[in-house]
């Protein structure tokens, strides 16, 4: 089964069809389409299909930013550098310097006059994800077993 349809399927499960029709008013034939497989073992698009393939399509990854800023969160790209397992001190190193940055945009801000303007809160958070981008790369690559001594 697809993951995006697993998805749908707790969420929806959990939640229930017709709660979910009532809160959303989403067609209860709509999220029962999207968690069951129909009579020749496909399964429909769901909404989580839709938009990861008009991001994909379009390049543009705004809804994403969207919908992680509407609970409270934001959006962190991996960094698309390749790092191989010589790379680690090197990969490290990035990221904490990139933290540093970050950290010291803060505190510059800080010092500055007290305060944090809007303009300074936006360098903060280019610097900030920029630090998350890389070490979110290096964290992936970690998890792949880049870093494990074992020449993956």
């Amino acid at each position: 089964m697809k993951e995006t349809k697993r998805l749908m399927r707790t969420v929806v499960s959990e939640y229930g069809v017709k709660a979910s029709h009532i809160d959303t008013g989403i067609a209860t034939h709509l999220l029962y389409g999207w968690t069951s497989e129909t009579n020749d073992g496909k399964y429909r698009k769901n909404p989580i299909d839709m938009v990861q393939a008009l991001c994909e399509s379009s390049g543009n990854e705004e809804i994403i930013h969207y919908l992680c800023n509407q609970f409270g969160g934001s959006f962190v790209k991996a960094s698309s550098e390749v790092t191989t397992e010589s790379g680690l001190l090197k990969q490290a190193n990035r990221v904490v310097r990139d933290l540093s940055k970050a950290m010291a945009e803060i505190t510059e801000s800080v010092d500055n006059d007290g305060i944090v303007t809007n303009d300074e809160a936006k360098m903060i958070r280019r610097a900030w994800n920029t630090a998350m981008c890389k070490g979110e790369g290096f964290v992936r690559g970690a998890e792949a077993g880049i870093y494990d001594g074992s020449g993956r």
